[in-house]
């Protein structure tokens, strides 16, 4: 064995089975499936009544002083959390 070329404890070297390098036609076709896989997610978002709830509350929301704006979202988180586990 080479002086440089040591195995972690356990493993064994294959004997004689370098890995060849990948041809350049496959490197690039490789390349070019991970640039075109997409999330493994549906990029629809499911959208509910609730969604739609929280939706049209959001101008309100937008249009309140910042101050009345953090009064709200307190209170909304309270009313979540009282409901939830009470």
């Amino acid at each position: 064995r080479a002086a440089g070329a040591a195995v972690a404890p356990g493993r064994k070297r294959r004997a004689g089975r370098a890995e060849a390098p990948m041809p350049a036609f496959e490197r690039n076709l490789m390349l070019a499936l991970e640039r075109t896989a997409g999330p493994s997610l549906p990029t629809i978002p499911v959208v509910d009544e609730d969604h739609h709830f929280l939706l049209s509350l959001l101008p309100s929301l937008r249009r309140l002083e910042i101050s009345k704006k953090a009064l709200l979202k307190l209170q909304i988180h309270r009313l979540i959390y009282e409901a939830e586990f009470q």
